[in-house]
């Protein structure tokens, strides 16, 4: 956490996107030095780290897209939408997901919701994410 914190003050303005790759479940990202973090607790520690960052796009590669963290991460300042796998996902279709999100996303222009939809289509295997917006599901299986 003390990384990303020290990394996100200095180069916040720097990115429009962010990939998180970590290890997530129960509602909590898990950091090295910092243990289980839940989505409230990353924001506000990101937010204290540049309280003038602003909103970005976040695709998480962590099992991170139930409620218990993405709710509260989603409706922070720092994140304009929160793309995460909502179980236990494969490195290789997270991957496959992400890519296909951003490819969608940045090369075709189009919406978040739209690059979304694009991705979820042509991800094999029963691996299913969600698309939150301010703590809402905007796109994604809706269960808990």
């Amino acid at each position: 956490m003390s990384e990303l914190t020290t990394y996100w003050a200095a180069n916040h303005t720097l990115c429009s996107h962010v990939v998180l790759i970590a290890h997530a479940g129960g509602g909590t990202v898990s950091f090295l030095d910092n243990g289980h973090v839940s989505g409230a607790d990353l924001s506000a520690a990101l937010d204290a780290a540049a309280p003038t960052a602003t909103e970005k796009v976040w695709a998480s590669l962590a099992c991170s897209g139930r409620k218990n963290f993405a709710k509260a991460f989603s409706e922070s300042s720092v994140c304009s939408h929160f793309v995460a796998p909502f179980g236990v996902v494969h490195g290789a279709a997270a991957s496959h997901f992400c890519q296909s999100f951003f490819l969608t996303l940045l090369l075709n222009g189009s919406t978040a919701v739209n690059s979304f939809n694009s991705a979820a289509k042509i991800v094999m295997g029963e691996t299913h994410f969600r698309l939150w917006r301010g703590g809402k599901i905007k796109a994604g299986k809706a269960l808990s």
